[in-house]
């Protein structure tokens, strides 16, 4: 996740944030939905987008920790650290749209 840069589309910043965060070089696949950050110290909205490397080595980089691959089914789920990822993630799975909180 991250911000949107003065005059950067929401696509292109995923594709940004991606490359800054995990090393990959992706293509979008399409917008899969949104959702609401009610955090009142960080207010918000989170907009996802499926898609697929192209290139680059997940690796962490910048503000990341850790930087892994997981199959659906080993997803660990106790260890999300965002109530929204699990939203995102459980709806990727089943594929449904994300809708607001």
């Amino acid at each position: 996740a991250g911000f949107v840069d003065p005059g950067e589309l929401p696509e292109e910043t995923a594709v940004r944030e991606v490359a800054e965060e995990t090393g990959l070089h992706v293509a979008l696949e399409g917008f899969l939905g949104f959702s609401l950050i009610t955090n009142p110290d960080k207010p918000g909205v989170l907009v996802y987008f499926g898609g697929h490397p192209v290139s680059g080595q997940l690796q962490a980089q910048d503000d990341v920790s850790e930087a892994v691959w997981f199959a659906p089914a080993s997803i660990p789920w106790d260890d999300l650290a965002f109530a929204s990822t699990r939203t995102i993630l459980e709806n990727w799975m089943n594929g449904a749209e994300v809708r607001p909180n």
